[in-house]
């Protein structure tokens, strides 16, 4: 889970370990509920009724935009019931 764009990673990583991403339990060849809750500049990430994120310092808190979920390089993910609601 991260709460950073991608073209920040390496610095989030080096300056700030473990603060706008981590990993979640996640099992191969089972579906896992993801449920993310973004208020200003507040995002929760929960999986699989765990919280698996916290995040109290978004960058851009009023900026609009898109969302994004990154699997990983080389690894393919699938998406059902996805459900954006404002």
């Amino acid at each position: 889970m991260t709460s950073v764009h991608r073209a920040s990673f390496a610095v989030s990583r080096e300056q700030f370990p473990g603060r706008y991403e981590k990993g979640a339990d996640i099992a191969i060849a089972r579906w896992h509920q993801l449920r993310l809750e973004v208020h200003a500049a507040h995002v929760r990430a929960v999986v699989d009724g765990v919280e698996a994120l916290l995040v109290d310092d978004l960058r851009h808190p009023h900026q609009q935009g898109a969302v994004g979920m990154w699997i990983g390089d080389g690894t393919r993910g699938l998406f059902k019931n996805l459900n954006v609601v404002s």
